[in-house]
C-alpha cells in the first residue's frame, strides 16, 4: 500500500540530536499531542507511523489511583480517544 503519512492535526514533531556526532542532524522521533492534565495525573499522547497512537498515563502518585481517579481517567481516556483516535487511525493506515 502506498500512503503519504503526515503529522496528525494537532500534534507536532519530537527530534533527537545526537550532541556528540561529528555532523549532528536532527532525527524524527514521533509526534506528540500537549498533555492532558487532570487532577492526580496526566496523560500523554504521542504518535508514530509503525506504532500509531500511543498513550501513557503518568499518575502523581507512587500508589494505586482512587475510585474518583480511576472514574475520571475513564472518562478522560474515552473522550480523547474519540478525539483523537478517529484521526490518527485513519492516517495510520
Amino acid at each position: 500500500m502506498n500512503t503519504t503519512v503526515e503529522m496528525p492535526a494537532g500534534f507536532t514533531p519530537n527530534y533527537f540530536v545526537n550532541e556528540f556526532s561529528k555532523a549532528p542532524e536532527p532525527e524524527l522521533v514521533d509526534y506528540s499531542a500537549p498533555a492532558i492534565e487532570r487532577p492526580g495525573y496526566k496523560i500523554l499522547t504521542s504518535w508514530t507511523v509503525e506504532g500509531g497512537l500511543r498513550l501513557w498515563i503518568d499518575h502523581n502518585q507512587d500508589e494505586a489511583f482512587s475510585v474518583p481517579e480511576i472514574r475520571d481517567l475513564i472518562a478522560t481516556l474515552t473522550g480523547a480517544l474519540k478525539d483523537m483516535g478517529e484521526v490518527v487511525e485513519a492516517r495510520s493506515k
